[in-house]
């Protein structure tokens, strides 16, 4: 068991000196959600055999002062490798900023897999408490009047406890369905008057996911793999994502859609044990006149 220990706590620290060289940010749903799927339902942690350390960074809008990106740091495991366990838990960080708008929220997923008899038809539960920092840099704003009082105040800010909680039915390797609620503690327990930007970073977040991918045949043929989400953002909007990619399940290439108004062309590959995936974004609203797209690229070891 040590060995495995002083693995982990070597993966963690080069991870972490790493995210911190990041200049970070942007909404982590609008990043594709087969890749860093507990970020929304935290029963997925630990799928890996290993410890599965995830690098993401996306900037939405390209070319335009002020829009969103997004960096995110996840690793996860499983709590022994021995056949059976059940248990794992993970540790992550997102760092979005949009405008004068900055929001951190450091996340420990844990899940539980219920096995239901024979193959690899199970049940996963999964409950990940979150810490959240926002503020609001008002050195940022773009101001009529450069001495308006209101821009030396400082940078207002407000720290608080949430959580999501997921589950998930496993039919077999290639098949599942997810249930999952964010930012729901927030929401019930703070006075809303009191948080900054009461925005969709926020909001009570209700999401239902599906994966369906082709049974790995080893005689050359390539795989399908089709992952889909929908969101319900409590009183504020509903969106849809779809992503079908071709290929092995390391190197693949497909598209995505989006419904708020985005195509998405993917590549995945892998190099020396390493998975790097790009993703190219193109709105097809009236913003695409003013921007040379979105960027995603995320970077995957399992150690």
């Amino acid at each position: 068991m040590l060995p495995y220990v002083n693995k982990l706590f070597k993966v963690l620290a080069i991870s972490l000196v790493t995210a911190g060289s990041l200049s970070a940010q942007e909404a982590v749903f609008n990043t594709p959600f087969y890749y860093t799927r507990n970020v929304m339902n935290s029963s997925y942690a630990g799928m890996s055999s290993g410890i599965n350390t995830t690098l993401l960074y996306k900037q939405q809008w390209a070319g335009i002062e002020g829009a969103p990106t997004t960096a995110l740091l996840n690793i996860d495991f499983p709590l022994s490798r021995k056949r059976g366990n059940n248990n794992a838990i993970g540790i992550g960080i997102i760092n979005n900023q949009y405008a004068t708008y900055s929001y951190t929220t450091l996340y420990i997923p844990n899940s539980y897999t219920l096995k239901l008899g024979k193959g690899d038809q199970s049940l996963r539960f999964g409950l990940a408490p979150k810490i959240v920092m926002n503020a609001i840099d008002l050195s940022q704003a773009i101001a009529e009047d450069p001495t308006d009082p209101t821009l030396t105040v400082g940078t207002p800010s407000f720290t608080y406890l949430d959580a999501n909680f997921g589950m998930s039915y496993f039919v077999s390797k290639e098949i599942s369905f997810g249930l999952s609620v964010d930012n729901f503690v927030t929401n019930v327990f703070a006075d809303r008057a009191d948080r900054i930007n009461y925005s969709n970073y926020s909001a009570t977040t209700f999401n239902g996911d599906v994966r369906f991918y082709t049974p790995d045949l080893k005689k050359g043929a390539p795989r399908l793999f089709i992952d889909a989400t929908v969101q319900h953002q409590l009183g504020l909007q509903t969106e849809f994502s779809g992503y079908a990619r071709l290929g092995e399940l390391d190197q693949n290439i497909g598209v995505g859609y989006r419904s708020s108004g985005a195509l998405m062309a993917i590549i995945q590959a892998s190099v020396s044990s390493i998975q790097i995936a790009y993703s190219f974004e193109y709105s097809f609203t009236d913003i695409q006149s003013y921007t040379a797209g979105g960027h995603f690229i995320a970077l995957r070891k399992v150690f």
